[in-house]
């Protein structure tokens, strides 16, 4: 299942769907971020910064993203292939809330405008073939063989009423809904898997704790499927130590310019 975010502020990590690249790369300069920027998708951790031309992209479209690090590298995968591989350095973000379809600041210039579906974190660094199988297990709508080892974050984004996302994983890093204007947007049938969380782009996101987090190594995997490959859309941000100035784990989009993940 999905959920949509209205490009105002909504935040997770997810199968996406395609968003200004300067404005997000300018504030996600540290921590852990990811976002699009001059027709790229990039993911930045520490002192890495990993691109892959997305310029193709179109609105509604589903794509799985997902950004790994750890042994001294990162990596940017896109719909289950490897796209470039860069040198990482940690830097600190465990202790921050984690949020979904929006950034710490709350900002409708990088509010999530579409559907968000399937965000997951792990405190380890998946292989490419997992990865592979997590992409694969979308387009087929069943399950592989990837491990739920260090699974600490896990939003299916299936909830049909409330104002809580709900985390499967072992760690319950549950997310709060913020700031829906009139109620959240429940789509039974509009995810990836099933039902979908509609953000708008405008001022809604979800706040979730980070129990179990780290910032030595980890993945990032999401699908997502933007309504409009127009402004800035972040996808799943995490602030760096100290907040607010910086990102610690972020993944967005920009189809003004390219998605880009920072970690620094």
């Amino acid at each position: 299942n999905a959920r949509k975010f209205n490009g105002t502020i909504d935040e997770v990590a997810i199968w996406n769907r395609s968003l200004t690249a300067d404005e997000i790369r300018s504030l996600y300069l540290g921590g852990l971020s990811l976002h699009r920027n001059d027709d790229n998708l990039v993911f930045s951790a520490g002192n890495a910064t990993v691109t892959s031309d997305i310029s193709s992209w179109s609105n509604n479209e589903w794509h799985h993203i997902a950004g790994s690090y750890g042994s001294s590298s990162a990596t940017l995968y896109i719909d289950g292939d490897a796209k470039s591989t860069e040198s990482f350095a940690e830097t600190s973000f465990i202790g921050n809330d984690t949020y979904i379809g929006g950034d710490w600041i709350n900002s409708s210039a990088f509010s999530f405008n579409g559907i968000l579906d399937e965000v997951r974190i792990y405190n380890r660094t998946l292989s490419s073939t997992e990865l592979d199988w997590s992409y694969n297990r979308g387009l087929e709508g069943k399950n592989t063989n990837v491990s739920s080892t260090g699974l600490v974050g896990e939003w299916h984004l299936n909830e049909t009423s409330g104002t809580t996302a709900v985390d499967s994983s072992v760690e319950s890093n549950n997310g709060i809904l913020y700031r829906f204007r009139f109620a959240p947007k429940y789509n039974a049938s509009g995810g990836r898997f099933g039902g979908a969380f509609e953000f708008n782009g405008l001022d809604d996101w979800v706040s979730a704790t980070t129990t179990g987090f780290n910032s030595e190594a980890g993945t990032l995997e999401a699908w997502f499927k933007p309504s409009t490959v127009a402004g800035n859309h972040t996808i799943f941000s995490i602030p760096q130590e100290p907040a607010p100035v910086s990102a610690g784990l972020v993944l967005a989009m920009d189809f003004d310019g390219p998605y880009e993940t920072t970690d620094g």
